[in-house]
């Protein structure tokens, strides 16, 4: 891992926004001899500094420095000076979703672990993953190279000429009018639309698509909101009339806002149509999955194909089977279904083509199979915002053999 990922773990556990995978990856770092001293002695000076302190009062940053003190005082009666390499840890039981597996042992954790423990970091959950018939394995992970960040905000603006607007470059403000209807980007980055006044006025069409590696967010000329998850993108007029339709492709989550009188509805890339009264849902329509989700988290959706509609009640979704053309309703993992919107990587019972589909948008990478796909069920979460090398580490550790080429933009997995 590189010096500036690891400086955005430190962060992130200073500030206590550390996820449950953010540990995870932030043990690993520790377990890397090359970055231990380097790191006791950013976490040395960074409690120091106020900016990690927000607005409490002096006899916190006191209270931090004494249990500096006390990690110090424990690494010593644990007989490991700051110079040496290990010191002995106790047995901690992993958590394993898919399998059991004995005790797992962390013998060779550096100096910089013994603070942790004191400064109450030692409630770490270590996630097991193996192969059918294989023992657990620690891989080793990959040597550094030139990284790849984690995706963003970006999307492009097509308007009803067919002119086109990059988003992430265009400043706050007014970005373009479409008849009557201004079209601004917010300070927080999304996109509004305001329509003008409730006459007559010309009404063209609209479209905001992410790339692979961005994702947006848009506020429709209704005021329903509209959040697209990468390589997606959601067309729409750019002033409604007595009815809301829009078409999308790839996965988003709607809020929509309640009307009665003007029904809101959505059509997938599949032909599918959602009809909504004022509800909040997620679609994931992406054509490389052989499943496709609808999720209702809240409100009242009608899910339509082929004459076959179907009603979700609150936290289930419906299932189309792209192959078969057929639906079903099921309950949902809504924490799974909003994971992206969250900004998180949510593995649990994932397979690795599922996972790596997820990579290869968000990272804007190729992943290829040598030798087959490995048969590997995981666990646990991850954070969206890690850049690849993160990632990459997480994964080999989780027991994935995989390799960086062409310059870290093709991922290949290793049977």
């Amino acid at each position: 891992m590189n010096q500036a990922a690891a400086r955005r773990l430190l962060d992130a556990y200073l500030a206590g926004s550390l996820s449950e995978a953010g540990r995870d990856a932030f043990v690993t770092l520790l377990d890397d001899p090359a970055q231990a001293e380097w790191l006791v002695a950013e976490m040395k000076a960074s409690f120091a500094d106020d900016r990690y302190l927000g607005e409490e009062p002096d006899d916190r940053k006191k209270r931090l420095n004494g249990l500096i003190a006390t990690g110090i005082k424990a690494a010593a009666a644990a007989g490991v000076p700051p110079a040496e390499d290990a010191m002995p840890i106790t047995e901690v039981t992993p958590v394993i979703p898919m399998h059991r597996a004995p005790f797992l042992r962390r013998a060779r954790l550096r100096y910089a672990a013994v603070m942790l423990l004191a400064l109450g970091a030692a409630v770490v959950v270590y996630r097991a993953y193996r192969q059918p018939g294989k023992d657990i394995t620690r891989m080793q992970p990959l040597a550094g190279p030139a990284d790849i960040p984690a995706g963003g905000n970006r999307a492009v603006l097509t308007l009803a000429d067919g002119s086109r607007i990059v988003l992430d470059s265009a400043a706050a403000g007014k970005v373009a009018s479409q008849g009557a209807t201004q079209i601004t980007k917010l300070d927080s980055g999304a996109l509004a639309y305001h329509p003008g006044g409730r006459g007559e006025q010309a009404i063209g069409v609209n479209t905001i698509s992410t790339p692979r590696g961005g994702q947006y967010r848009v506020v429709l000329p209704d005021g329903s909101v509209v959040w697209l998850n990468a390589e997606s993108s959601v067309t729409f007029p750019t002033a409604f009339g007595k009815e809301r339709s829009v078409s999308m492709k790839g996965e988003a989550y709607f809020e929509v806002k309640t009307d009665a009188g003007r029904p809101f509805t959505v059509t997938t890339a599949q032909g599918q149509m959602i009809q909504v009264l004022g509800t909040s849902f997620n679609a994931n329509t992406y054509t490389d999955e052989n499943i496709q989700r609808t999720t209702l988290l809240e409100g009242k959706i009608r899910v339509l194909k082929n004459g076959d509609a179907r009603l979700p009640a609150a936290g289930e979704q419906v299932c189309l089977n792209i192959e078969k053309g057929t639906q079903t309703v099921v309950k949902a993992d809504v924490a799974q279904t909003m994971a992206w919107k969250n900004g998180i990587f949510n593995l649990e019972g994932a397979t690795v083509p599922e996972v790596m589909r997820q990579l290869a948008r968000w990272y804007d990478i190729e992943v290829v199979y040598e030798n087959g796909v490995p048969d590997i069920s995981f666990g646990g979460k991850m954070e969206r915002s890690l850049p690849l090398s993160g990632i990459v580490t997480a994964l080999t550790n989780m027991g994935v053999h995989l390799r960086m080429e062409a310059g870290n933009k093709r991922l290949v997995i290793l049977q």
